[in-house]
């Protein structure tokens, strides 16, 4: 049994008031034969049971059917467990990859609702990664890629580019200083000025490409694993990474030593300095017209029998003066649908339709390709009995876009073979071979964006389309055109989202929330708020998705209801979802608020066992709120409330593990912010007290600091910090445990620095007679 698995219970001393469901509890009187304990249900399948002979409903089925599915938890069907109750699903220290998956889910999705007229190809292609490095940093490993967009892809871009504000500006600080902060807000044409930046300052058009870091808790791995050369230009997107100023000093100084320039993409609000610049927006009319100036010059060049400029210049000003286009400038998402809106005006100059109608199939486009992929008519077939096969395959690539192929063809899978069945009526299952799962029989060719070569069995294969607005525009086709497609829709989302593989339980509840937009009353109903009264797995499902859907502004004050509701309902268990809803956006949005309902949560006893309030308030950490949650931490272990200071310290223990978010890179998280407040170090010092002698703590509290003593050695300031720290948590009842652990650690790294002279304090302390 590994550390993370072994049982937790309360500490000594913490006695749990009665009625409280521990760990080891998985069933309770307090909370058996509830009517709410049941699966998920959704409506039922075509051919329902006689009054008779009553039957489970076809997600009942489904849960309980696919146990063994490498998506499953082997619970599925199973009544909800209570809060508290043993749950592999629910561990703690999951915390930073299930945030490094929201984050990246919510963008991509985020991305995908953008309406866009038509499926971007060619110029708007991925950038073709030329080299991976899988680096081990801080004690885990990290992945970084290093990728170019290729020459004529610079180009293209750079021609066709319209300078936004101040861009002179920004070319002589990038050109002084190497490296140049670029904030903004989405859509706002940020990695074109970028990219155009770069060829500016004279870069290698081939040298020009992205850094990306797969590990969003850390920025300045790059510095350790990219050695820039001269002429060598990158755009590095910050995401959720700390953009801290002496990472950023680092980055610079080595670009500039080495001749290669860097630009930092970065939302809107970033912080204030020289080399930090706004992006804004351009000119929605101005950018129509530079492409579409571009795109007839390309038409021209490239017909065997070219249009005049004339011809060119009436149909450029019949194009911007039509009441059709300028109404949908005013509505344009962003610079890439502007863009993609001239490319598609100019591909049909030759059709003699009017544009109202070239318009009107531009809006429509995406729905009828969406179609186009999800109709495929048994007639028309060569392989009838693949059709079910190919319709759940096309959905599974869509939504599982950005994944490994495995999980897409696993996924659709269990939406063919395992919930479709339940929802037709079928004379027998259809034969397949097993070379019908060839992805160039299963794929619509439409949708496939660009493949990257192989880098490699650490980086598999993934899904990729070719205009990431699919996901939302497939979802939106297959709920509102297609009524069949609903009940198997959420039934194969209740078992994703019950899946043990964090990425892909993220994504299943992210998908939920986005359907929660479509129809809010009726997701709710059959799928999250079940998922809130089940297994700890689902309950997190269920927030996951309630964020999701939070960020739609039509349903914002509909789900913060919702979670108010949960937050002050009798029922632990959505209780327990509610804790986990504010480790979220809405808490992300109102930190002040969310610690608050989260400390209020804390102090029940009923959630004592629960790891929801931890993984929420380690969430808030990870999304910038590191200081807000120190001083938490600090208030609630000198709570009156033994639950509070409980779960303060399980905090402790998840927080020490993480690096470089609260401080300099490769510190560990919560030094820096406990080094220059009197307050917090001495809070440090009493968590740390209770995490080493607590039962359920102890064991990951030792390792945790056996690696904060190891990683002092390699750093002045951290090492004096934590040596003055260390001795007052080692002081009096700890000891002789202390000596006993320091020795032990210093046999097995003879090279340390810091634990021997800990354990030489320890050693005259114990020598020196007491003062009679």
């Amino acid at each position: 049994m590994t550390d993370d698995e072994v049982p937790e219970t309360v500490e000594p001393g913490d006695a749990e008031p009665a009625g409280t469901v521990e760990d080891d509890e998985p069933g309770t009187p307090a909370l058996a034969d509830r009517a709410d304990q049941v699966p998920p249900r959704v409506p039922p399948a075509a051919d329902p049971a006689t009054p008779d002979e009553p039957s489970p409903s076809p997600a009942d089925q489904a849960v309980g059917k696919v146990k063994s599915q490498p998506f499953t938890n082997g619970k599925g069907g199973t009544a909800p467990s209570a809060v508290g109750a043993v749950d592999d699903d629910d561990r703690a220290d999951r915390v930073p990859e299930q945030q490094q998956s929201r984050t990246a889910g919510r963008e991509t999705l985020a991305s995908a609702s953008v309406k866009r007229g038509i499926v971007s190809t060619g110029d708007h292609s991925s950038s073709v990664y030329y080299e991976t490095h899988n680096v081990s940093y801080a004690g885990r490993q990290v992945t970084v890629q290093v990728s170019y967009f290729g020459a004529e892809y610079v180009e293209r871009e750079s021609g066709v580019y319209l300078e936004v504000d101040r861009f002179v500006d920004m070319r002589a600080t990038l050109l002084e200083r190497h490296l140049l902060v670029l904030s903004g807000e989405p859509g706002s044409g940020r990695r074109g000025t970028a990219l155009t930046l770069l060829t500016r300052v004279f870069c290698d058009p081939r040298s020009i490409g992205t850094l990306e870091v797969d590990d969003d808790s850390i920025f300045a791995v790059i510095y350790d694993t990219v050695s820039f050369e001269r002429g060598q230009g990158f755009i590095v997107e910050r995401g959720s990474r700390p953009l801290l100023a002496n990472t950023l000093e680092a980055l610079r100084d080595r670009a500039e030593k080495r001749g290669a320039y860097l630009v930092v993409i970065d939302g809107p609000g970033a912080a204030s300095g020289e080399a930090v610049y706004e992006n804004r927006r351009p000119d929605s009319a101005m950018v129509l017209d530079r492409h579409l100036r571009w795109r007839l010059d390309e038409h021209r060049a490239i017909r065997e029998d070219p249009c005049t400029l004339a011809d060119a210049e009436r149909y450029r000003n019949r194009v911007e003066e039509h009441w059709a286009v300028r109404r949908r400038l005013n509505i344009a998402p962003s610079v890439l649908y502007i863009a993609q809106l001239a490319q598609h005006l100019v591909q049909h100059i030759h059709r003699k339709e009017p544009l109202d109608q070239l318009i009107s199939e531009w809006d429509d486009h995406p729905r009828k390709l969406a179609k186009e992929i999800l109709e495929i008519g048994v007639e028309r077939s060569e392989n009838p009995q693949l059709v079910p096969h190919q319709q759940a395959f096309r959905i599974a690539y869509a939504v599982f876009h950005g994944h490994p192929l495995s999980a897409v063809f696993q996924a659709g899978e269990l939406l063919s073979q395992k919930i479709m069945p339940l929802f037709e009526v079928r004379d027998s299952k259809p034969a397949r071979l097993i070379i019908d799962g060839n992805i160039e029989k299963l794929i619509h060719p439409t949708m496939v964006g660009q493949q990257p070569p192989a880098a490699g069995r650490m980086n598999p294969r993934r899904a990729r389309l070719a205009d990431v607005g699919l996901i939302h525009t497939l979802l939106e086709v297959a709920w509102h055109d297609y009524d069949t497609l609903r009940g198997p829709l959420q039934a194969w989302l209740t078992v994703l989202a019950g899946s043990p593989l964090v990425e892909v339980q993220v994504r299943a509840a992210q998908i939920t929330g986005v359907l929660a937009s479509f129809d809010f009353n009726e997701v709710y109903r059959n799928l999250i708020g079940v998922w809130a009264r089940w297994q700890a797995t689902y309950r997190n499902s269920a927030a996951i998705a309630m964020d999701m859907a939070y960020s739609d502004k039509g349903l914002e004050k509909r789900v913060l209801n919702r979670i108010r509701d949960w937050s002050n309902s009798p029922d632990p268990l959505l209780q327990d979802s509610a804790a986990r809803a504010y480790g979220m956006g809405i808490g992300e949005d109102d930190v002040p608020r969310a610690i608050q309902e989260l400390a209020r949560l804390g102090r029940r006893p009923e959630l004592a066992a629960s790891k929801s309030v931890t993984v929420a308030m380690g969430t808030l950490f990870l999304s910038g709120a590191a200081e807000e949650v120190m001083d938490a931490l600090g208030a609630w272990i000198t709570a009156e409330s033994p639950h509070l200071a409980h779960h303060a310290v399980r905090l402790l223990v998840e927080l020490a593990r993480l690096y470089g978010s609260g401080g300099p890179e490769g510190w560990p998280a919560l030094p820096k912010l406990a080094a220059e407040s009197a307050a917090r170090q001495d809070a440090l010092v009493n968590l740390w007290r209770r995490a080493l002698t607590g039962s359920m703590t102890s064991r990951r509290a030792w390792e945790s600091m056996r690696r904060w003593l190891t990683a002092a050695d390699s750093d002045p300031d951290l090492s004096a910090f934590v040596e003055s720290m260390a001795l007052r948590v080692f002081d009096g009842t700890l000891a002789e445990r202390a000596r006993f652990n320091l020795t032990i650690w210093s046999r097995r790294q003879p090279g340390a620095d810091l634990i021997p002279k800990l354990l030489s304090h320890l050693d005259r302390a114990r020598s020196t007679p007491i003062p009679s």
